[in-house]
């Protein structure tokens, strides 16, 4: 079910978020999405969180199906079709997806709290030099 690669790909899919989550506290969403480096950066943030939720273990991604393959689907698309990308489906993802997902991450290792690297995790301080968003640290307190 949950496995010590599936929390590593875990925390890297939340190390995208976070990122994407400094962007949105450093511009409002519709600046980045006006801005090339800013929609660049947020494409390939959300890109990358596709590729590693390929990553999952199949036992994993089989608890919550659907929802894992829609987030690898966008990555698809995104990596396909660069320059067709719908902005209004990108906008959507930063004013919610990705705040969703953050929440789902957070119930999954709040679900697993008694695995040893989770509470490693949870309640290290070196938690806080890692990531940077007002969002995923406030999670974590």
């Amino acid at each position: 079910m949950f496995d010590l690669k599936d929390f590593g790909n875990l925390i890297f899919i939340l190390k995208m978020c976070d990122d994407i989550e400094v962007y949105k506290e450093e511009m409002k969403i519709i600046d980045i999405l006006d801005s090339r480096m800013g929609l660049n950066a947020v494409l390939m943030n959300i890109m990358q969180i596709g590729e590693y939720t390929k990553k999952l273990s199949i036992e994993f991604r089989s608890l919550d199906r659907e929802y894992w393959k829609s987030i690898a689907g966008l990555r698809d698309r995104i990596a396909h079709d660069y320059g067709g990308v719908d902005l209004e489906i990108i906008e959507v993802v930063l004013r919610e997806k990705i705040d969703e997902l953050i929440d789902k991450i957070f119930d999954i290792l709040r679900d697993n709290k008694n695995s040893l690297e989770i509470k490693e995790f949870l309640f290290d301080k070196t938690f806080l030099e890692n990531f940077n968003s007002k969002k995923i640290l406030l999670k974590n307190i």
